[in-house]
């Protein structure tokens, strides 16, 4: 696709402008919206002709040549291109398939596990740890009701097994009841209630009368203990889960693919937003995506473990400021053979993980995040957003800029084009040529390999040799330091053993003394 300054020209030779395919997106859309595969298909063939095609037909994309997608936020002068978010506008995210969320949940459920809910409660304290707040502040008030009322039933019993509640042992002045003041069953729930949380108001008290009574009163205050350290527990321990740390843990919303260091790297942002830090940072990366093997097993969810690190160091991070995670793309890289279009249309997943000791509390912490391939944006680079602030004398984090990215210079091609294109002409370049070649034959060759740094040399070298040649000396300059050979290397290297055929024989050791081999 070509793209003009009126509009677009596509690949059948008719020409629209941007409002055009907008619509012919939204149509499409809406004439297949009941069927989600049609929907991927439909909108992946839409948005590869109307904005995947536009990318630069040369080697580097300059700045403000960018995909076609939505304008995403980013502060910077007028000077800066536009970060823009290709996908986002068109494609549903119910379409979308992530493994990890972008707030670090698992989308996974289990189904037909054998016996389930026996395996939860053999494991009762983590499972109500696990359930939601209202689960377990439901249980955490049923398990003190239905102990006092299974305690009030017991103490009702006793009661009511030593007549406490006939009336004519009630008018026997002698007779001793159990407990005192209790007649009916809700004075026996009160006091159950008062016995296990040691309230006593005084009026109902037992007595000495019934072993049992002193037997049950003694069990119910263990068990009420028990209970208040057990939901206690559950409370505090859900309220301390590191997990909620992990909520004030940045990562950033696009991880972008640039040049550093002239190597092409993946490269995304994570940052705290709290004070306090966390220690003993460590980074890791995976990228999910569908693999065959050499016995054609399919393993539509295949892991690969990508190298991260931060700066010049490994994956540890001094965690103080928003870090930028790098994964060189080279050859153990699953993103060696991929080029920027490629990575558009390939499906895959990368989940990142964050793992710490929190500070505070000393609890390890993990924080999840993951990019789909429409999330990793080729040729960008992030804005900084450290500077420092001379009024107060401290350095200051601005987090309005921790997702701005700015666009840069950057191969189109994949990693392993790019890097052979580099070996290519930064190499030397050996070329065996005869001194009997004119000086026009000898510039022709350089100009043919288009090297001007093998002009200079070959300059030094035809200088070198009018010495010798002066002094009587036969001229040799040899270098065959590369591996890489000029294409006219053959055809000169013959035509010296033809003209070395050629001649007599007792000229022949003269002759191969004046050749000179000169590397390029």
């Amino acid at each position: 696709m070509q793209k003009g300054e009126t509009g677009v020209q596509d690949g059948f030779g008719r020409e629209s402008n941007e409002r055009d395919w907008q619509q012919l997106i939204g149509r499409r859309l809406e004439h297949v919206q009941n069927n989600d595969d049609t929907i991927s298909s439909e909108v992946g063939t839409l948005i590869h002709r109307g904005a995947h095609q536009n990318l630069t037909p040369g080697l580097f994309q300059p700045p403000g040549k960018s995909f076609k997608g939505v304008v995403g936020s980013h502060e910077a002068d007028e000077n800066t291109p536009i970060v823009r978010y290709p996908n986002t506008k068109v494609i549903p995210s119910r379409v979308r398939k992530r493994v990890v969320f972008k707030n670090g949940n698992v989308n996974l459920s289990k189904e037909h596990v054998y016996k389930r809910s026996q395996r939860y409660l053999q494991d009762i304290f983590t499972t109500l740890v696990d359930i939601q707040w209202r689960w377990n502040l439901l249980v955490f008030a049923m398990g003190f009701v239905v102990s006092w009322l299974i305690f009030a039933v017991v103490w009702w019993l006793i009661m009511f097994a030593h007549g406490d509640f006939d009336e004519t042992n009630a008018k026997n002045e002698t007779w001793k009841p159990c407990v005192t003041e209790v007649t009916t069953f809700t004075a026996a729930f009160l006091f159950s209630l008062e016995t296990q949380h040691t309230i006593g108001y005084g009026n109902r008290y037992i007595s000495e009368e019934c072993p049992e009574a002193v037997f049950i009163l003694c069990l119910q205050s263990v068990v009420g203990v028990m209970i208040q350290c057990f939901m206690v527990g559950i409370v505090f321990a859900k309220l301390s889960r590191p997990k909620k740390r992990s909520q004030t843990l940045l990562f950033s919303r696009h991880a972008v693919i640039c040049l550093r260091d002239s190597k092409l790297c993946l490269l995304f942002r994570v940052g705290d937003m709290r004070k306090s830090h966390i220690i003993g940072t460590n980074i890791s990366a995976q990228i999910i995506k569908r693999k065959v093997t050499a016995e054609g097993e399919v393993i539509p969810y295949y892991h690969t473990i990508l190298d991260v690190r931060f700066d010049a160091g490994n994956d540890s991070i001094l965690f103080i400021w928003p870090a930028t995670i790098v994964h060189e793309i080279n050859e153990r890289s699953p993103l060696y053979t991929l080029s920027a279009e490629d990575i558009m249309k390939d499906r895959f997943e990368i989940v990142v993980v964050l793992e710490g000791t929190i500070e505070s509390t000393g609890q390890s912490i993990q924080a999840r995040s993951s990019y789909l391939p429409s999330e990793i944006l080729w040729g960008h680079r992030f804005e900084q957003l450290v500077r420092f602030q001379r009024d107060s004398s401290e350095y200051l984090v601005d987090y309005s800029k921790f997702n701005n990215t700015y666009e840069v210079e950057t191969p189109l091609c994949s990693a392993r084009d790019f890097y052979e294109y580099q070996k290519l002409i930064q190499q030397p370049q050996i070329l065996i040529l005869n001194n009997s070649h004119t000086e026009q034959q000898h510039q022709h060759a350089l100009a043919t390999l288009g090297m001007a740094q093998a002009a200079a040399q070959h300059q030094h070298q035809q200088q070198q040799q009018q010495q010798q040649q002066a002094n009587g000396q036969p001229g040799l300059f040899h270098s065959a330091s590369s591996p890489l050979h000029s294409p006219l290397g053959a055809g000169v290297k013959n035509m010296n053993n033809r003209q070395n055929t050629t001649q007599p024989a007792n000229n022949n050791n003269n002759n191969s003394n004046n050749n000179n081999n000169i590397s390029v």
